[in-house]
């Protein structure tokens, strides 16, 4: 009978050691997940630093080296490049989707750059220029203000506001042949308002309400949007275009609006 219980307990334990689970594994799932979140981490740290490095090397070089043409023509490509890419984003609804992300990218890789080779280029223009009487270089205005003028753009949206004004009187053309048409049951086609495409048209059965889409996807439409003249605001009465998730008012009775 003993012999038999030493037996059954000895089992017991050999299968318990089976499914034991090694400290080295353990150790080793434990690294994997350290690597796992660590990496990442890695990656957006080198994206973030890397622009600073660009900045540092190359203007260290460029003040070794006294090379101004070279210092001005990098920097200027860098400030009107960029500051150009920033514009045309605020025309386009996925720019002003991405706007968080491009702010980020403001301050992580153009503010680096543009003020890394930009503040070279005024340096050894103020060395060669010899010192002013007159406070500092003009090239250190241009400087500071290609700086900042990316993230003007971004928090006033200026580019989206002075295209739609000049766009207006046609938008408004547009609009009152929409409305028409849409009286009678028909739509317009397609067509270019400036650097607008607008892909069709959407109408508020009750009154001149409007809406020219961008963007005619069902699940998010986007466009400009006309309110009606007499009651723009009508309690319970669907809008044409809800707006909860761009809402930008523009001239009038315009904005233009994008559904989540």
């Amino acid at each position: 009978m003993g012999s038999t219980s030493w037996a059954h307990d000895e089992a017991v334990v050999i299968r318990t050691a089976r499914f034991r689970f090694p400290i080295w594994a353990l150790m080793l799932l434990v690294a994997a997940v350290a690597i796992g979140i660590t990496v990442p981490l890695i990656w957006v740290s080198m994206l973030i630093l890397a622009p600073l490095g660009i900045a540092y090397v190359g203007s260290q070089h460029l003040i070794a080296t006294a090379n101004v043409h070279l210092a001005k023509w990098i920097w200027l490509g860098l400030a009107l490049g960029l500051n150009g890419l920033y514009i045309a984003a605020t025309l386009s609804p996925i720019g002003l989707v991405a706007q968080p992300l491009m702010l980020l990218g403001y301050f992580s890789v153009l503010l680096p750059l543009t003020l890394g080779f930009g503040g070279t280029w005024a340096a050894l223009v103020g060395r060669h220029g010899g010192p002013s009487r007159h406070g500092p270089s003009p090239a250190w205005f241009l400087v500071m203000l290609l700086a900042i003028a990316p993230m003007v753009t971004l928090v006033t949206l200026w580019p989206l506001h002075m295209t739609f004004l000049l766009a207006k009187p046609a938008m408004d053309r547009m609009a009152d042949r929409a409305v028409a048409a849409g009286a009678r049951g028909l739509s317009l086609p397609p067509t270019w308002i400036g650097p607008f495409h607008i892909v069709a048209t959407k109408t508020d059965p009750h009154e001149d309400g409007v809406a020219l889409l961008t963007d005619s996807h069902p699940g998010g439409p986007a466009g400009f949007v006309r309110l009606p003249r007499l009651s723009p605001d009508v309690p319970g009465r669907p809008a044409i275009i809800l707006g909860d998730w761009i809402n930008v008012p523009l001239w009038g009775r315009w904005s233009y609006r994008m559904e989540d």
